[in-house]
C-alpha cells in the first residue's frame, strides 16, 4: 500500500488493524482508478510538528515581550534611583525642616554627629519659640521649665570645592553654639540677628551628608517670649 510520504513504500493489508493501534498514524480511506484503497499519511505527526512550531514561535515572542518590558522596568528603576539621589538644596532656609530636642533633658552626647539617630527628636519649621508671631514651632511648656533647645539639620553638599562662602544667620533671643558635623564652629553668647561668616570651616564639608547643629539660647527661663530662626546660605564659586 502507497503511502502519502513517497519515501517509503509498505505493504499490509487493509483488514490489518495492527496499523490503526498505532498512534502516530490516521488511515485515510479513498478511491483511484476505480479501486478501492487505503492510503495513510502521518497526520498526528504533521499535526504535532505544526503544533510544536506554533509553541515556539510563540515563545519566542513572549520571550521578546518580557524582555523588552523587563528594559522598560530597569529604565524606569534608573530613573527613580536617579531622582532619589539626586542632592537636594544645599542651603538652609528660614521655613526649613528640622529636629528638635527641648533642653529639660540632656540628648545623647552624640546629637550632634552625622549618623545619630534623630527619630525619636520632635520634627518641625523653624522658627522655634514662643509668645511671638515667628513661631512656627510653638514651645508652650519651655517658659518655666527650660532656658535652651537642641536642634539639628542634615544637608547635601555635592562638591565642598565648589563652595566660596557658607552663611550661617540666627535670630535669637540669647545665646547659642553651633556646630557643623560634631564640630563646634561658633558661639555667642549675646541675642543677635545677623548674618555670620563661617566660611573658615568650609574645609569640614564632607561630599554627601552634612549636619548643622545648634544649642539655642533665651535670655531668661521666665522670659515672656522667645525666638530661635537659624538659616544656612552656601555660596559657590
Amino acid at each position: 500500500m502507497k503511502f502519502v510520504n513517497k519515501k517509503k513504500i509498505m505493504k499490509y493489508s487493509c483488514m490489518n488493524n495492527r496499523l490503526l493501534h498505532n498512534s502516530s498514524f490516521l488511515p485515510i480511506m479513498f478511491f483511484e482508478n476505480g479501486n478501492r484503497s487505503n492510503r495513510f499519511t502521518n497526520v498526528s505527526l504533521v499535526f504535532f510538528n505544526s503544533f510544536v512550531l506554533v509553541v515556539f514561535t510563540l515563545g519566542i515572542l513572549v520571550q521578546t515581550a518580557v524582555a523588552n518590558q523587563g528594559d522598560n522596568h530597569v529604565d524606569v528603576q534608573q530613573n527613580i534611583l536617579k531622582k532619589s539621589i539626586k542632592p537636594e538644596s544645599q542651603d538652609i532656609p528660614d521655613d526649613a525642616e528640622w529636629r528638635l530636642f527641648k533642653g529639660d533633658k540632656k540628648p545623647h552626647f552624640k546629637w550632634n554627629h552625622i549618623g545619630f539617630d534623630d527619630k525619636m527628636w520632635l520634627r518641625g519649621k523653624s522658627g522655634f519659640g514662643y509668645g511671638n508671631r515667628k513661631s512656627k514651632f510653638e514651645l508652650s511648656d519651655m517658659r518655666g521649665n527650660y532656658d535652651h533647645i537642641f536642634v539639628r539639620r542634615e544637608f547635601t553638599v555635592d562638591d565642598p570645592d565648589a563652595i566660596e562662602k557658607v552663611l550661617l544667620t540666627i535670630n535669637s533671643d540669647g545665646a547659642f553654639i553651633a556646630y557643623l558635623n560634631g564640630i563646634e564652629i561658633i558661639r555667642n553668647k549675646l541675642r543677635m540677628n545677623e548674618e555670620l561668616d563661617i566660611s573658615g570651616f568650609t574645609h569640614e564639608l564632607l561630599p554627601g551628608t552634612n549636619v548643622l547643629s545648634i544649642t539655642g539660647f533665651n535670655n531668661r527661663i521666665g522670659s515672656k517670649y522667645f525666638t530661635f530662626i537659624p538659616t544656612l546660605k552656601f555660596i559657590k564659586r
